[in-house]
């Protein structure tokens, strides 16, 4: 008998989390079974807060905004092609390093791959039971209170960092959420969730960011707004490349660092799904009807 929420079985979900994956499925993969192992802990679901790099060839490589050493294949042409099926139910969200051609042709979401769910521009979808939303790109004040002017793959290819920025109305369609989430994901960081108790400890590490953090603006307003509109239960994102956990009223925020040896770039979250009637081991995905309706 397959489990739902509010019966005599119910239980925690295992919920992965990661930060930035730059094309290297393959070592996440191996690195979240090794952990499953390790814990004794089934994971049921794997969730990238962006950076996930999609490229399925080498033309989806020239819409890639990042540095020629950095202009890498990566491992997900390979889930593309089925020749290696991912081990996990994925749900990723877009950074501002992507193939971002391939990611709007799914503007809405979509599968990219089996078992490997883009979330979209922006979106909100129950699966297992839990409801999460997402927005993809990165802040950028130049851009966001513009329009979506890239109409086609030649604009993009132009242009590289534009077709990555959130706008306005893509914050503000998602701030008429009402009901709560389990799980909100951003690739940047929203603005001041860094506790001051935290902040001699930070400033140590990473010296470059003492000043950002000082003034408020590490990271993003618009996350910061959707942050405490939206009050999810677990708010993560990634970009920054360090890690940090904090709780700011009945959210828990985690940031992840990239996916590369011995970094802190991904945790277990344990959560009771909210959706009382969804079939916890379904592993089909379904669009929020509040945000459908929206």
């Amino acid at each position: 008998m397959k489990s739902k929420i509010g019966s005599s079985e119910e239980k925690k979900l295992n919920i992965i989390a990661t930060g930035c994956i730059h094309g290297c499925m393959d070592k996440m993969y191996k690195d979240i079974q090794e952990f499953e192992k390790r814990n004794n802990k089934k994971i049921d679901l794997v969730l990238c807060t962006g950076d996930f790099e999609s490229i399925r060839n080498e033309e989806d490589l020239k819409f890639l905004s990042c540095p020629d050493h950095y202009r890498l294949m990566g491992d997900f042409h390979q889930y593309y092609n089925s020749k290696v099926k991912a081990p996990y139910l994925t749900i990723f969200i877009g950074g501002n390093h992507e193939a971002s051609n391939y990611l709007e042709q799914n503007y809405y979401g979509g599968y990219l791959a089996e078992n490997i769910y883009y979330l979209g521009r922006g979106g909100v979808i129950n699966v297992k039971g839990l409801r999460i939303g997402g927005i993809s790109g990165i802040f950028n004040k130049f851009d966001y209170f513009k329009g979506h002017f890239e109409k086609n793959e030649d604009d993009i290819k132009s242009d590289k960092k534009s077709i990555f920025h959130y706008r306005e109305y893509e914050i503000s369609k998602m701030s008429h959420i009402k009901s709560k989430l389990d799980i909100f994901m951003t690739h940047d960081w929203p603005t001041n969730i860094i506790d001051s108790k935290d902040f001699n400890k930070i400033f140590q590490l990473y010296p470059q960011n003492k000043e950002a953090i000082l003034t408020g603006t590490l990271g993003s307003f618009p996350a910061e707004f959707i942050l405490k509109s939206l009050k999810p239960k677990n708010y993560i994102c990634g970009h920054m490349h360090f890690y940090y956990t904090n709780k700011i009223n009945d959210t828990k925020i985690f940031a992840f660092d990239k996916c590369i040896k011995k970094r802190h770039y991904f945790d277990l979250i344990e959560i009771q799904p909210s959706l009382k009637d969804m079939d916890i081991e379904d592993n089909n995905i379904y669009i929020d009807p509040e945000w459908m309706s929206i």
